[in-house]
């Protein structure tokens, strides 16, 4: 779909929270000197496979981060960051609206966990 929407050029940069199940293809949709941004590994699994020559030779970034193992304040400023430079575009007129998979209440919270972990929710 990617390469159907970008005419084959790919996209600029993927942004990935679920990681080993998609990782093969977030690459294969990057463009030429595009990134890949690795914030999660909810798909289980932190082991992939990747063809080095694919990465040099298309000037691929790989970035991996993740929110949990940093300091209180500097999530604080991350967050402020955020707030500063993009929020304001979610405004105007413009309106985020989030995919919501499915809803559960507070006493069923183990069985929302366990459907994430499962990779059943989209």
């Amino acid at each position: 779909v990617i390469a159907q929407e970008t005419d084959g050029k790919g996209v600029d940069i993927v942004i990935d929270f679920v990681g080993e199940p998609y990782f093969a293809r977030n690459i294969a949709s990057l463009a030429h000197g595009g990134r890949l941004v690795q914030v999660g590994i909810l798909g289980g699994g932190g082991e992939v496979s990747v063809d080095l020559e694919t990465i040099l030779y298309r000037h691929i970034q790989i970035i991996g981060t993740v929110m949990k193992s940093r300091a209180q304040a500097e999530k604080h400023a991350m967050v402020q960051r955020f707030r500063e430079h993009w929020l304001n575009r979610f405004s105007g007129g413009r309106r985020l609206e989030p995919v919501v998979d499915s809803t559960f209440p507070l006493a069923s919270a183990a069985d929302a966990h366990r459907r994430m972990e499962s990779s059943a929710n989209v």
